[in-house]
């Protein structure tokens, strides 16, 4: 017979919690709070029966988290994992875990975008760290994720590859291919504007789509009559804005009222409906068709690259 308590014990910390911060006008965000009996999350502590776990626990654990862009290429993707990667390294998550884990969700992506039923093997993960400009995915060196490096993608990919042959002699032959391929001619605007950029003949892996679309609608949207008037209303309401600020005591702390603000219900649903209006925002300056031909083209643009290497 399994014993059954009459009472919900993490209800009642929920009440509690909520109790204590209301009391400070503050106000607990459930979507990043988790209550369990074995598995606790509560702002930067987590908890495993009890015992609070290491730093950068939960930093490690949004590495797995999606793109909020609206129509995500597979270097959106991979962008976003190296960021979460850093920052969990930052946090003070072990160099190992987020090593091991970064390669499990570029693996992820890998079978994401490349044709169903495929099955990723030595060279499509050494594709993931050839350089964008020889026809790569330009993943970053794990060790490049640890600080704030800055360098040149084409020198720290062949960098990496000279590593990887050492580790694995059996993609000699593969790395060979990588470094030995035809390079594109350039012509003399573009040797002046980068001398020292390459890029091989086949396709390249290309980033922009979005923005180039995003651009072209704002630039209509530009010389629209609405936005014009939006634009003078907008105006008048800034330099009323001024004369109020001037007109404050100074005294009173702007600051302290803008955190105010911040714990009102009505900046809670604010910031709700943000999330909503900056996906249709996105719709209607772009327009529905263009998005869909974005996607298309990242699609076939990643398939005419990925099918290279399988």
């Amino acid at each position: 017979m399994t014993f059954k308590p009459t009472h919900n014990p993490l209800r009642r910390i929920k009440e509690i919690l909520v109790q204590v911060y209301g009391a400070a006008g503050l106000q607990i965000s459930w979507d990043k709070t988790y209550l369990d009996t074995s598995w606790s999350v509560f702002l930067n502590d987590v908890r495993f029966y009890g015992t609070a776990q290491y730093a950068g626990v939960r930093a490690f654990l949004k590495m797995n988290d999606r793109t909020d862009v609206p129509v995500p290429s597979i270097m959106d993707d991979v962008s976003l994992l190296e960021s979460r990667a850093r920052g969990a390294l930052f946090s003070g998550c072990h160099l190992y875990a987020v090593i091991i884990f970064l390669a499990f969700l570029l693996s992820d992506v890998l079978h994401k975008w490349s044709p169903v039923g495929k099955v990723i093997g030595a060279t499509q993960a050494l594709w993931a760290y050839v350089p964008i400009a020889l026809g790569g995915l330009g993943v970053s060196n794990p060790l490049i994720l640890t600080g704030s490096f800055t360098g040149k993608p084409l020198s720290d990919g062949i960098g990496n590859l000279k590593r990887i042959v050492i580790r694995y002699p059996n993609l000699k032959a593969d790395i060979n291919h990588v470094i030995n391929q035809k390079i594109s001619t350039k012509d003399y605007s573009s040797a002046l504007a980068a001398p020292f950029t390459v890029r091989r003949e086949e396709p390249v892996l290309v980033g922009g789509y979005l923005s180039r679309c995003v651009t072209n609608g704002l630039q209509k949207l530009k010389g629209t009559a609405g936005f014009i008037n939006l634009i003078k209303i907008a105006s008048v309401a800034h330099s009323e804005t001024g004369h109020l600020y001037d007109a404050l005591p100074q005294t009173i702390n702007l600051h302290m009222l803008s955190m105010l603000y911040k714990v009102t219900p009505l900046a809670a649903l604010q910031s709700i409906a943000n999330k909503f209006l900056k996906a249709n925002s996105m719709r209607w300056v772009v327009g529905a068709r263009s998005l869909i031909r974005v996607a298309y083209a990242q699609l076939k643009n990643a398939g005419v690259v990925l099918a290279k290497w399988n």
